[in-house]
């Protein structure tokens, strides 16, 4: 790195922003304000932004609203339609430029985003300076191995991410990988997956849930105009646009389409008795829950299950698909993340979408056998499924863009010119798969993760979790290394 540039945390939880009290050489960017570290604590840095700058800018207005074109799927979870997503834009590209002046006035060459992908409006204004300037960008990611944080390293978009590959730690990862083989064996579920409510299905629920926080907000709002409170400001771009009834118009559409889902769902084990079946080979769409940053932008272009199987059907696959709903699309409501979003994505017409293309519904609650995946091959754009398979040496189609991309036994759609007949070989364990996917596990984490004690991907960024006195040192050595050698 040159001495000259500096590097930049981007939204740290405070349980980070403690580590770095001491770090006087590194800039913090939270709540839309520029900090450093001075004897006092953080410092905030009052850099005046002109409009006249933007004269000396590299990047143009016209190339900053073509970057923003791919990013479509992110603001629909913010506006209230399509009409809106022009207004959406303009209102970003005034935050772009004034974090495009702080970059080059502080000459950060390097920023570390304290999440794993860009997926919200505030990452996304983030994000994209650092693109148009050439500024590389650093996402920690909390992988479900064994719950530590990888660093993906981001010259450009999402399509040029890339393990960062720097040892950082004393730690090997062994025995994490042997208990990672163990849980598969038997079955257990990933690290990290939620309990829901069993409210969590109730719709009516979900309207009282909807009431309340919309109560908040409207109470927040006049707070926030009255005079006594005038200097109070903004934390976050993400300020949701949608009202009381646009909101109820989203749960209907995801009511309606629960009900023709289950009404159009078939076994999928039974149907694999039939003679064509026996034959013939299908594939199982695996599909995420909507909106979520494993679609998009993970998901890169196939970010949404229409473009997926008609995909398939363009590259020659001519035989039965079937797809399975992720099962928080039958949550209207989570007690710590609020009202569904589903709707905006599943309704009745996406079923009828999906089975003009000869595509066959299953319910997500279906044991889904040994016996199975012997006539079936499943497709993910970067769920775990994909890296289970490979310990146990099957291989598994993907679309998408997640960390484990080249791990061995993931065969990703854009390597496959024709899919008019699907190797038998892909639906037999193979013991070259299942030995080199362990030893990349092996490579790729050992010694090259991060203590995650902010517990970044598993739901309490923003709180300090307890940690021994040991794994507080661990993360603190295995951050100041990332800082030190990036």
């Amino acid at each position: 790195m040159s001495t000259k540039e500096k590097i930049a945390i981007f939204a740290p939880s405070k349980l980070t922003i403690e580590i770095l009290k001491k770090r006087k050489d590194v800039y913090i960017f939270k709540d839309h304000k520029w900090f450093t570290n001075d004897e006092s604590g953080l410092k905030e840095l009052k850099n005046k932004f002109s409009y006249d700058s933007i004269k000396n800018f590299s990047v143009s207005t016209l190339e900053i609203l073509k970057a923003l074109e791919y990013w479509h799927p992110l603001l629909d979870r913010w506006v209230v339609g399509t009409w809106h997503h022009r207004m959406i834009k303009q209102r970003l590209i005034p935050h772009i430029h004034e974090i495009m002046f702080n970059l080059k006035k502080l000459n950060i060459g390097k920023v570390i985003f304290h999440t794993a992908v860009t997926h919200h409006l505030d990452t996304l204004v983030m994000s994209l300076s650092c693109e148009l300037l050439n500024i590389k960008q650093i996402y920690l990611v909390g992988q479900n191995i064994d719950g530590d944080i990888i660093p993906i390293e981001q010259k450009q978009n999402v399509f040029s991410r890339k393990l960062l590959n720097i040892k950082l730690s004393k730690r090997d990862k062994k025995n994490e990988i042997h208990r990672l083989e163990n849980r598969i064996i038997n079955k257990e579920k990933p690290l990290g997956t939620r309990r829901r409510s069993l409210f969590s299905k109730s719709f009516w629920f979900a309207i009282l849930n909807l009431f309340f926080l919309k109560s908040i907000y409207v109470i927040y709002n006049y707070f926030k105009k009255n005079k006594f409170l005038n200097n109070l400001q903004n934390e976050t771009l993400d300020l949701n646009s949608f009202s009381f009834f646009g909101y109820i118009s989203i749960l209907n559409r995801q009511k309606q389409f629960i009900k023709a889902y289950k009404k159009n769902i078939i076994n999928l084990s039974d149907e694999l008795k039939s003679d064509d079946l026996q034959k013939n080979f299908s594939i199982l769409l695996m599909a995420h829950y909507q909106p979520e940053a494993t679609t998009f932008p993970l998901g890169g272009y196939f970010d949404s299950a229409h473009t997926i199987i008609s995909t398939l059907r363009e590259k020659g696959f001519h035989n039965k698909i079937f797809y399975r709903e992720h099962p928080s699309t039958f949550f209207f409501a989570d007690i710590d993340r609020g009202v569904s979003q589903a709707g905006m994505y599943r309704d009745i017409e996406f079923i009828k979408i999906i089975k003009n293309y000869g595509c066959n519904l299953i319910s997500p609650d279906e044991n889904l056998t040994d016996d199975v995946w012997k006539k079936v091959m499943p497709l993910t754009t970067g769920g775990s499924i994909a890296v289970e398979r490979a310990v146990k040496g099957y291989p598994t189609l993907t679309m998408g863009e997640p960390w484990f991309k080249n791990m061995p036994g993931i065969i990703h759609i854009n390597n496959i010119k024709n899919l008019d007949k699907l190797d038998p070989k892909w639906f037999e364990s193979n013991l070259e798969i299942k030995r080199d996917a362990l030893s990349w596990l092996e490579e790729n984490l050992s010694y090259k993760s991060i203590k995650n004690c902010p517990g970044i991907s598993f739901g309490f960024k923003n709180k300090i979790p307890d940690h021994d006195q040991k794994s507080l040192e661990i993360f603190e050595e295995e951050l100041n290394n990332l800082i030190r050698l990036i």
